[in-house]
């Protein structure tokens, strides 16, 4: 887990990607809000979030839009990912979503 395999894509979002960046850098904060840390063969994940002074626990699934840019072999998640195949990013974004409707 590194800082720089965050990629933020189309959401205007930076505030949110540079939280991430920070998760990436405090294990132990990671591991508090994604108690899921291991791929799940369901496709069944959780995250914690404080919303409003309360821990929420949110389920996702490892459903993801994606793009294909120009000139890519294959496309990339169409919102924010993390290289190296790290489901993470993804999923507290998609968390966050889910939160705030």
């Amino acid at each position: 887990v590194s800082p720089e395999d965050i990629r933020q894509q189309a959401l205007g979002d930076c505030w949110m990607v540079s939280a991430l960046s920070l998760l990436a850098e405090r294990p132990n904060l990671l591991a508090a809000v994604m108690p899921t840390r291991t791929v799940n063969a369901a496709g069944a994940y959780q995250a914690r979030l404080c919303h409003n002074g309360e821990w929420r626990t949110l389920l996702m699934d490892d459903s993801f839009p994606c793009v294909k840019p120009p000139h890519a072999m294959q496309g990339v998640p169409a919102f924010a990912y993390a290289l190296r195949r790290q489901l993470w990013v993804a999923l507290l974004e998609k968390a966050f979503a889910k939160l705030h409707g």
